[in-house]
């Protein structure tokens, strides 16, 4: 009789160890799956954030992974190709000219960051939008993310530099343009008075036709001296 008893509460006992063990395990795994579920809406709620982030920026923002494919691209990437989508495209496919594919496949083939400027001479901005200016000039800045946990990713800016290109080149010109008329008057006047230092123009009425056309070409670079100052002071106080 006493063994059946004991049997008994030995049957009850694991019963009950039985039926807390797995109380405690579903606990356990409820805990782990409202654990779960936060982790994926903090993480949800941090990729938000980062797209407003990068949805701020003045500048295209990409992020490409080690197989040159783009897994993100903020709101002004996106407005350059009139809202086509990138995401999920590779290099050679999201730009028109391979020159800018080919900068960025560089810093994801050695790893290193890199910056370089192109300039397109095609009617088209870098990700297919047209582009009334012909000639554009963009800066790629790529580096890889090293901080990654979802796979090697690489961050490429792209910032149009078209009116800062347009603008130095104007300046070339002007500066070309300054040296050629200032060389002319100048080469005529030292070729004048080279001639008369050596004292070869003994003709009182050849020497005063010298001085004259010396005295033109003075007044010549003057005038375009003071040409030079009008438009220094026009783009000071503009």
């Amino acid at each position: 009789m006493n063994q059946i008893i004991l049997i008994l509460l030995i049957g009850v006992l694991g019963f009950a160890l039985l039926r807390q063990y797995r109380q405690q395990r579903l606990l356990i795994e409820n805990l782990e799956r409202r654990s779960q579920k936060r982790n994926r809406e903090v993480r949800r709620e941090a990729l938000i954030e980062r797209d407003q982030f990068l949805d701020a920026l003045g500048d295209a923002f990409l992020l490409v992974n080690e197989t040159s494919q783009i897994v993100f691209a903020n709101d002004v990437a996106r407005k350059l190709v009139k809202g086509r989508k990138l995401a999920g495209r590779s290099l050679m496919e999201a730009f028109l000219d391979d020159q800018l594919s080919v900068a960025i496949m560089r810093c994801i083939r050695t790893g290193k960051p890199m910056q370089e400027q192109v300039v397109l001479r095609s009617t088209f901005t870098p990700l297919g939008a047209a582009n009334d200016q012909g000639v554009s000039a963009w800066v790629i800045d790529a580096a890889p993310l090293s901080s990654m946990t979802d796979g090697k990713l690489t961050r490429v800016v792209i910032r149009d530099v078209s009116s800062e290109y347009q603008a130095d080149q104007v300046r070339r010109d002007f500066v070309a343009n300054v040296s050629h008329e200032l060389r002319s008057p100048l080469t005529s006047l030292a070729g004048f008075v080279e001639t008369m230092l050596l004292d070869e123009v003994p003709d009182p009425a050849m020497r005063t036709r010298f001085l004259t056309i010396m005295d033109e070409e003075a007044k010549r670079m003057s005038r375009l001296i003071d040409d030079l100052l009008s438009l220094s002071r026009v783009e000071v106080d503009e």
